[in-house]
């Protein structure tokens, strides 16, 4: 079985990757390996930053290394977040804020068929001779004039309704529409 080292200590990315590639895979976390691997994600596409942090971890331990980026994409706003959606409203990881920001310039886009967007993932793998594979996913929905109430949300994606009309954002083995990086996962195994 071949050996992928996560460019992550999520929990929820962890039970993802796992749950999707662990019957070809071993995944392994940086904290597996004891590794702390420190990479700017300043890319300017989420297949850029996937590859910088796989790159990263694979140079830093010499094993095969997978990554994702994944982030909102909402039509109105121009692509916005886009890459920065972890820290849309300035400071990285503040979910809270980034969705209050998201709801506030999305204020104005009263008619809910205008307030079309998309989760997006990209994964890449990044082995040692140099070979990379990457693939991408999205999940399409429109973005809910109010927060509603989640225990399980991550990101500033709590906010969006996919077309099937469920909040998607839900640990992988409770939902029943997979996930952006669900689809990129599956789109290169």
């Amino acid at each position: 079985m071949i050996t992928l080292v996560a460019a992550t200590n999520n929990p929820h990315k962890l039970i993802e990757f796992r749950e999707i590639l662990g019957e070809n895979y071993d995944i392994k976390s940086l904290n597996d390996l004891g590794l702390h691997v420190e990479v700017v994600e300043d890319a300017d596409s989420f297949y850029g930053n996937a590859y910088k942090k796989a790159k990263a971890v694979c140079d830093a331990c010499g094993q095969a290394a997978l990554s994702d980026d994944s982030g909102l994409i909402v039509d109105a706003l121009g692509g916005a977040p886009g890459v920065y959606s972890a820290r849309y409203a300035g400071r990285d990881g503040d979910d809270a804020a980034n969705r209050k920001k998201l709801l506030k310039e999305m204020a104005a886009v009263t008619d809910f068929n205008k307030r079309t967007a998309r989760f997006h993932s990209s994964v890449v793998i990044v082995y040692p001779d140099g070979r990379s594979i990457s693939g991408a996913g999205d999940t399409e929905g429109k973005i809910l004039f109010e927060e509603k109430a989640t225990a399980v949300s991550a990101t500033i994606a709590c906010s969006i309704r996919t077309i099937w009309g469920k909040v998607s954002a839900k640990p992988l083995r409770r939902r029943k529409i997979p996930s952006a990086t669900g689809r990129a996962l599956c789109s290169i195994c």
